[in-house]
C-alpha cells in the first residue's frame, strides 16, 4: 500500500467508498491495518436500476387489471 494511502488511513480512520453508477453501484471499505486485497468490497445493482424494475412491475399489473 501507498505511504500516503497508511498514514491518510491512519489519521481518518475507515473510509467508505460509493460509486453508483447507471447500471451498479460499487462499495468498498478501506481499513486501516489491513492490505488493499483485504478491503471489504462489493457490487450491487444501482437504486436506479432497481427503481425502474419495480415500476415497470406496477405498470405491468396495472395493465391488466
Amino acid at each position: 500500500m501507498d505511504d500516503g494511502v497508511r498514514t491518510f488511513l491512519q489519521k481518518t480512520g475507515p473510509v467508505l467508498c460509493v460509486d453508483i453508477g447507471s447500471g451498479t453501484q460499487d462499495v468498498l471499505l478501506a481499513r486501516p491495518g489491513l492490505e488493499v486485497h483485504n478491503w471489504p468490497r462489493f457490487v450491487l445493482p444501482s437504486p436506479a436500476r432497481l427503481a425502474a424494475q419495480r415500476i415497470r412491475e406496477l405498470t405491468l399489473l396495472t395493465q391488466q387489471s
